[in-house]
């Protein structure tokens, strides 16, 4: 360790990180005022007791520098003892009280709010003891300490708000990861499982085209779009896990409202029976609730995919001037998540972070899932993390 970190060391481990420059200013300020208080009375030569006590504060400070040494119990005993002996000499423009105003900031604003109220009583004890030809002057002295006593304990009440600001923050910072974490996983459970979905439709196509059919250009068309649908996917998770990188990433649009035609189209060439309807004027609905319609209609075109592949399933949105509702339901077979899974728990997460409900369940003849989402005109974006490049 430097030399000239010890001391900022010794005050950091005791919760006072201040700047190197301040800790610096008062060993510094305190012994160019004992040299000028020396000067002052002559004391150089031949020693006397103005000189032992002028060395005893360059002392205390040497030491504080070069080995970290901090006793505010020494430091206000050396410097109220050495200010008492210096205005026991009283000289014109004494700059005894520089010493005692200088160790009361010092106090203040490292120690605890009891320890510098002694510490500033003894300093306002001592100049009130010492002669001072010009009362006035000594008054004024004795407020000069009281006021190095309130910029102290400012200094500290500073030092405490912005520690506390820096573990408030830290706090938000890694609230904020881990909310943009669980998104990204959101996403991705998305992308993967609506990917999977169609390609297991698609692979179970292609090989009822060559068992029973013996058609392979069927069972090739097939393939080509399980093919297709896999390398969109890999390009959706490599965008979406490329959040995580620290370095620049290209920005691609989000699904929106829009979208669910593609989607549904997806699904109607994997060979599911999907009809999609939909009534009223898209332009009222905003990025972010666009993205949470395409979202929860994917996971739930996913989950009859995977729980009822031969199911017919009717999608419609219905949009009015105030709310959009979604409704995906399956007939004749009823659809349910599987044991662990999180695809309705995340379809609910993002109806309640656009101030909306979900609910799905059996319906009498089959499985509903249905969501109204509120319109939020003129919101062009998401404050809730929905809505961000991939």
């Amino acid at each position: 360790m430097r030399v000239t970190d010890r001391l900022s060391t010794t005050l950091a481990a005791r919760g006072f990180d201040y700047p190197r420059q301040y800790v610096w200013l008062v060993p510094l300020v305190l012994c160019g005022t004992v040299l000028g208080v020396l000067i002052q009375r002559n004391a150089f030569s031949p020693p006397g007791i103005v000189a032992l006590a002028g060395s005893a504060v360059v002392a205390e400070c040497v030491l504080s520098i070069l080995v970290g040494w901090n006793s505010h119990l020494a430091f206000v005993t050396i410097n109220v003892v050495a200010a008492y002996i210096f205005m026991r000499h009283p000289v014109d423009m004494d700059l005894t009280p520089v010493l005692l105003i200088t160790m009361t900031i010092a106090v203040a604003a490292t120690a605890s709010a009891r320890a510098s109220l002694l510490a500033t009583a003894a300093a306002v004890a001592t100049l009130a003891l010492s002669h001072f030809a010009n009362h006035q002057v000594r008054n004024l002295y004795i407020a000069g300490v009281l006021f190095a006593w309130l910029a102290g304990y400012m200094m500290l009440t500073q030092l405490r708000l912005l520690q506390q600001e820096r573990v408030t923050q830290a706090s938000r910072s890694a609230e904020a990861a881990g909310d943009e974490r669980r998104r990204i996983a959101r996403e991705v459970h998305d992308v993967v499982a609506h990917s999977l979905s169609i390609t297991l439709l698609h692979l179970t196509g292609a090989r009822r085209a060559l068992q029973e059919d013996r058609d392979i250009d069927d069972a090739i068309d097939a393939l080509a779009d399980a093919e297709r649908i896999g390398r969109q996917a890999m390009n959706d998770i490599r965008r979406t896990v490329g959040l995580l990188d620290t370095g620049p990433s290209t920005i691609a649009p989000e699904p929106n409202i829009g979208d669910i035609t593609d989607l549904v189209a997806d699904f109607q060439r994997a060979g599911l029976p999907v009809a999609y309807a939909c009534a009223g004027n898209t332009e009222l609905v905003t990025a972010a609730t666009g993205l949470g319609l395409y979202r929860i209609a994917q996971e739930s075109l996913a989950n009859v995919a995977k729980h009822s592949p031969g199911s017919r399933t009717d999608v419609a949105v219905t949009i009015s001037p105030v709310a959009v509702e979604l409704s995906i339901g399956n007939h004749p077979c009823a659809t349910s998540e599987s044991a662990g899974g999180s695809g309705l728990d995340g379809m609910r997460r993002r109806a309640q972070l656009l101030g909306g409900t979900l609910t799905a369940g059996p319906d009498g003849s089959g499985w509903l899932v249905h969501s109204v989402l509120p319109l939020r005109l003129g919101e062009s974006d998401c404050p809730l993390g929905l809505v961000g490049p991939q």
